[in-house]
């Protein structure tokens, strides 16, 4: 659901300072401590360089959800399609969080651990300290939704031969019940699994809450024009205003949404509001408290964890070009300044040409400049 960059840039938690955040991160990859809920998960794997990391609270909410399912009326059939959905729920958003990952490494930046817990997921990323870098590792989730859109509605509306509602669901209506009954049960779950994914798309792009896709896409795109701090300010206050409603909306549509959905729409209220409210303190805590412009202190800090990060990864193929380049350069250089030495030591200074003597005295000026 969303992608976390460092809160501050410097030494501290999490292992040094291997990349550079700014006032707008919500999660730290930290290790369980009981003194820090959001670590409050369990390791299941390494996929990709990226450790993959499990919620206790997403345990739990798994757990009741099934649960409540055998506990109703006809128990099987709802425990059946509620471990399909839960079971979809999870893949589409990890698949999510990893192309927040690739995106992020694709413009340079490193990404090494993803949180799964009850209102989505959180990749740690730290893209280089750009606003085109902010956006395209923002952009990476939900252009994983939209290539798992595709892929669902051509494998349904190719086997099936039904598109709108089918292949295309709509996210407000359920599937036409005269094709529901007579689907084949992989159908209806690929019917499900798209249209989870459709809800996914839609509310992480349309809701401009930060953390949230939205939010940060929205960041990114002001960025540019005013700045960092500005921008992050601009989408703080929008914010604000996005978790207010989508809070009284679940309060108010509880009832005709279910009580899993109502809550999971106040959760994730309630947390967004929490996230603009910290950023807004980061922020006042970076500018009035220590006295600097954190735009002038970002770009300056930037470049020095850019040049970190060019060190451990090496000269990339356009440096080594260049470096190649001059050292041809000057082994030719080299070559040059023998023969015409040798030409003078055997025949004299004038026999030079007048291309000659300019090449020494270029050259003469160019060793006394890199003597000084």
């Amino acid at each position: 659901m969303s992608w976390e960059d460092r809160d501050y840039p410097a030494g501290g938690g999490g292992g040094g300072r291997s990349g550079f955040g700014r006032p707008g991160g919500d999660w730290k990859g930290v290790r369980p401590t009981l003194d820090n809920p959001m670590s409050w998960s369990v390791w299941i794997g390494r996929y990709f360089r990226v450790d993959v990391r499990l919620h206790l609270m997403l345990i739990l909410f798994i757990v009741i959800e099934l649960l409540r399912a055998g506990a109703t009326e006809g128990g099987g059939f709802a425990l059946y399609y509620t471990s399909i959905w839960v079971l979809s729920l999870f893949v589409i958003v990890l698949l999510h969080e990893f192309g927040h990952v690739f995106a992020c490494r694709m413009t340079g930046g490193e990404a090494d651990e993803i949180l799964m817990w009850p209102l989505g997921g959180l990749a740690h990323c730290r893209p280089p300290d750009r606003w085109t870098a902010h956006l395209w590792t923002v952009l990476g989730g939900p252009l994983v939704n939209a290539i798992l859109l595709v892929s669902f509605a051509l494998v349904l509306g190719i086997s099936q031969r039904a598109w709108l509602g089918v292949a295309i669901p709509s996210p407000f209506a359920p599937a036409p019940s005269n094709w529901f009954s007579a689907a084949p049960e992989w159908a209806r779950m690929i019917h499900l699994a798209a249209w989870i994914n459709l809800i996914l798309l839609m509310f992480n792009v349309l809701v401009p809450l930060f953390p949230l896709d939205g939010g940060r896409i929205l960041q990114a795109l002001l960025w540019p024009k005013f700045g960092y701090i500005r921008s992050m300010r601009i989408t703080v206050r929008v914010g604000y205003f996005g978790a207010i409603v989508m809070g009284v909306f679940a309060l108010a549509a509880g009832e005709q949404l279910g009580l899993t959905t109502a809550l999971l729409l106040f959760s994730i209220a309630v947390f967004g509001g929490f996230t603009c409210w910290t950023t807004h303190k980061q922020l006042e805590f970076a500018e009035e408290i220590m006295g600097f412009s954190y735009d002038e202190y970002a770009l300056k800090l930037g470049k020095e964890v850019e040049k970190e990060r060019e060190q451990k990864r090496g000269p990339s193929a356009r440096t080594l070009r260049r470096q190649q380049k001059r050292a041809e350069q000057e082994q030719n250089d080299a070559r040059e300044l023998d023969r015409l030495l040798q030409k003078i030591a055997e025949k004299g200074m004038d026999e030079l040409t007048a291309r000659e003597k300019k090449w020494l005295e270029n050259q003469t000026r160019k060793k006394r400049q890199e003597g000084s």
